[in-house]
């Protein structure tokens, strides 16, 4: 369903507009700030104050480092309310760029002609995943010049996926790196020429780690800096994003760090020619304080799956509970949601 499109003019804003997006391009012409909530993929989302400056560095480094043109016509179909559908936005105000407003759904090229004239489109990963398993859309998606994903990690399966799709063609996929209190992405990857997993940071953006090994970023020329709770590696203007340092489960003492227990995981799968999508996380439990817990989708390997990583894992990081979902819920960004995903395996007693 298209909810708008056309150019948008800050100062004489569509009626055509959703209602709510009016009210927050209405705030940050007249406030010069913009009020938006974070994802809340594994904590409670919490709202948060971006000022002008960091608003407009964010959207011309964005700009600039994707090749952008000063006549871009954009698909857009993300949650407006969320950093990457709202900067998405600000950039096509600022650069006068020619905007189609889509209500975000898990394809959305099954929405627009197969001749279509975009020239951009920003997807999050699980929009892209839709995409690739639809010949026809993929052939849509072909019409673009750039695609930026955003918001949360590429599985090996879907990289795979995409380097087959960007054969013989001139599409340029992105992938990014960063957060609501970046005012979106601070570090990209060129998915055609980059390494997995590693972001070259924009210019003007410097990063340093904390006694943790956690990445603070920092803008000097509009003195913003932010410090985050992701375990990374530095080299030269590159970043690699190992995990969220809450991404630690305490059980009986020992502490586990899911990246380095999934990327075991992930090798056992691959040995073994399997391949699923799944998540690690944590529950409290009344000996151990927490426990480790794994949550994949309905296949039929369960029990294969299982047996090998009671096999293969260390004693204390083979899963303590296994639970196999239809489905895992997720944020309105696309983001798997860990916590409502748990929550809901719990109420229903799984």
């Amino acid at each position: 369903m298209r909810l708008f499109d056309g150019k948008i003019l800050l100062d004489n804003l569509p009626d055509e507009l959703p209602s709510a997006l009016k009210a927050t391009l209405t705030n940050w012409r007249d406030q010069k700030s913009l009020h938006i909530a974070t994802s809340g993929s594994t904590s409670e989302p919490k709202s948060i104050s971006l000022f002008d400056k960091l608003i407009r560095w964010s959207a011309e480094r964005s700009k600039l480092a994707l090749g952008l043109s000063d006549d871009e016509r954009v698909l857009h179909c993300l949650p407006t309310e969320k950093v990457g559908g709202l900067m998405l936005i600000i950039r096509s105000v600022l650069y006068n760029w020619h905007l189609s407003l889509y209500k975000p759904e898990a394809n959305p090229m099954l929405k627009i002609k197969n001749d279509h004239d975009f020239s951009f489109v920003s997807l999050v990963p699980y929009q892209m995943a839709n995409i690739m398993n639809h010949p026809k859309s993929a052939q849509k998606l072909k019409r673009f010049n750039t695609v930026l994903l955003g918001g949360a990690a590429i599985s090996e399966a879907l990289e795979n996926q995409i380097h087959t799709f960007m054969t013989g063609n001139t599409v340029q996929v992105f992938h990014s790196y960063g957060m609501t209190e970046t005012a979106s992405h601070v570090a990209l990857r060129n998915l055609r020429t980059m390494e997995p997993n590693s972001f070259a940071l924009l210019d003007d953006v410097e990063v340093s780690l904390n006694d943790s090994g956690c990445m603070r970023f920092m803008i000097p020329a509009i003195g913003h800096d932010v410090q985050t709770k992701d375990l990374g590696i530095l080299k030269d203007r590159t970043i690699q994003f190992l995990s969220r340092e809450d991404d630690v489960v305490n059980s009986g003492g020992v502490k586990l760090h899911l990246y380095k227990i999934e990327s075991k995981i992930n090798g056992i799968l691959k040995e073994n020619n399997l391949a699923i999508r799944y998540f690690l996380w944590k529950k409290m439990d009344d000996a151990l304080g927490e426990k480790l817990v794994f949550v994949g989708l309905k296949n039929d390997k369960q029990m294969r799956i299982v047996e090998l990583l009671q096999q293969n894992l260390p004693k204390f990081e083979i899963p303590k509970d296994f639970y196999w979902v239809e489905g895992f819920e997720r944020t309105e960004s696309g983001k798997i949601d860990r916590r409502k995903t748990l929550q809901r395996l719990v109420e229903i007693g799984s």
